[in-house]
């Protein structure tokens, strides 16, 4: 959802500040530009804008807010882009694509329809946004369906978004040529004109996109669409937020977090970043071309690790054919990383095969080299290890007649893990406390306490020394 207190916050900060030879604004002066900057007049009354602006008591702004700003960027001298970014609706790292400059116009139109609509839905803004509004404006006759995949019972988490296209019957629509031509195509063909030609590669890597062509246990409608994006939330990419004097630097300040498929460690290093102020990536939402060889996920996480960019945790959870190309790589990256390992048991494995369509020889070669990996960075540097124990995230419900794993809880349980890691890391390497870790986490804050409160529970979260992992 789009944080407009926070747009309003930071318009009103500008309008006080003089910058570029203006004096600072009034809010009649910015009213009036809105009304020179729209041919049918100001998107709001002036009694609003005052209402929304004044300095006690505010009220509360409305999605008409984001209409505004194309004038807000032409009165206080700041970019669309960072006032788009400041409500949340664009990621910062996406703001000199080009193929975004060239939307610019369709997206402004298009945003408050995509906005309402997600905000109905309960989606981010974040990247499903940008889809819709490229999908919408592209002449195509698609029937959008959004879906919100939140898990956690005690925290909502919000993993991803997944963005399902069928095209529009015939008697419902006049069936645009456009739309004839992709018909043509198999589903592979389809998906590749609608990556290249209606969202671009630019924006497709931009915003982490991928296509998700396998349900697993997660969808119970039968077939499976063909054209469904997947949008990362939590899990997307981030910078790393501005260091502040009240967050301690902690040493090193990367991490990684290692597991096979399926461990979540994705989830985990996105929750620990968020915990850290660091910056995040996964590598799923990396935009590589389907069916990528592992010598291509091989190379880009060799340049990862290599960077000297500070502030970021990332995690690898690769097939053991990766991990073998990158064994050497992570030995290495010990000397710069804090190394999170994650481990967990059969039935794990078994749900992640299915999940991930790999078998679950392949998931226990993974986690065999994972854990001979750790042998191998804790002869020399202090590593964390996660254990996980499933019944932590069986399901005990009495209406299902076999004890099985349970989303939710195993949500929350990376969750908690997470905390865990964190608490770890303020206990040995002066990280911050619990006051400054993020919305993730308020749940878990007790009183004063510098770190988080966590239930009782079977898996064990330990600070390995060199040699006692």
């Amino acid at each position: 959802m789009a944080d407009l207190v926070a747009l309003r916050d930071y318009v009103v900060a500008r309008m006080r500040t003089p910058g570029d030879g203006r004096p600072p604004l009034t809010v009649n002066a910015l009213f009036e530009a809105l009304q020179q900057s729209f041919p049918a007049g100001s998107p709001v009354s002036r009694t609003t804008l005052y209402g929304w602006l004044r300095q006690s008591r505010p009220r509360e702004p409305t999605p008409t807010l984001l209409e505004c700003v194309p004038a807000f960027s032409t009165a206080l001298g700041v970019s669309e882009y960072e006032l788009y970014h400041i409500a949340k609706i664009l990621p910062r790292e996406i703001d000199t694509a080009a193929s975004l400059l060239a939307a610019a116009n369709d997206f402004r139109h298009a945003l408050s329809m995509a906005t309402g609509a997600l905000a109905n839905a309960g989606l981010s803004s974040d990247g499903v946004a940008i889809v819709v509004d490229r999908v919408m404006n592209y002449g195509l006759d698609f029937r959008i369906t959004t879906w919100p995949i939140v898990r956690g019972y005690s925290k909502g988490i919000h993993l991803h978004s997944w963005i399902v296209l069928e095209p529009v019957e015939p008697i419902m629509s006049r069936r645009r040529g456009l739309l004839a031509v992709l018909a043509s195509y198999d589903e592979r063909g389809q998906r590749e004109y609608i990556r290249y030609n209606v969202i671009t590669e630019t924006l497709w890597r931009s915003l982490g996109l991928r296509w998700r062509t396998e349900p697993g246990p997660e969808w119970p409608y039968g077939d499976f669409p063909g054209l469904c994006i997947e949008v990362p939330i939590v899990e997307r990419n981030r910078l790393p937020v501005p260091e502040i004097d009240l967050v301690p630097r902690i040493s090193p300040d990367r991490i990684l977090v290692l597991s096979a498929p399926f461990g979540h460690a994705e989830l985990v290093a996105a929750l620990v970043g968020e915990g850290l102020g660091f910056g995040t990536i996964d590598l799923r939402y990396q935009g590589f071309p389907e069916n990528s060889p592992s010598t291509v996920v091989a190379r880009f996480c060799r340049e990862k690790l290599t960077d000297e960019a500070s502030r970021y945790a990332l995690s690898i959870a690769e097939p053991s054919d990766t991990l073998k190309l990158l064994e050497d790589d992570i030995i290495a990256a010990a000397e710069t990383h804090l190394i999170v390992g994650i481990s967990y048991g059969p039935r794990t494995r078994t749900l992640g095969a299915e999940v991930w369509g790999l078998s679950q020889r392949e998931l226990l070669k993974s986690a065999a080299t994972i854990s001979s990996l750790l042998h191998r960075i804790n002869s020399r540097n202090a590593l964390i290890s996660i254990e996980y124990q499933e019944k932590d995230y069986i399901s005990d419900s009495a209406s299902s007649s076999k004890e099985q794993i349970d989303f939710n809880l195993l949500t929350d349980h990376a969750r908690v893990s997470a905390a865990e890691v964190l608490n770890s890391i303020y206990e040995k390497r002066n990280g911050p406390s619990t006051d400054t870790w993020g919305i993730s986490f308020d749940d878990l804050r007790h009183g004063l306490s510098s770190k988080a409160r966590v239930p009782a529970r079977g898996t064990r979260v330990r600070w390995c020394p060199p040699g006692e992992f």
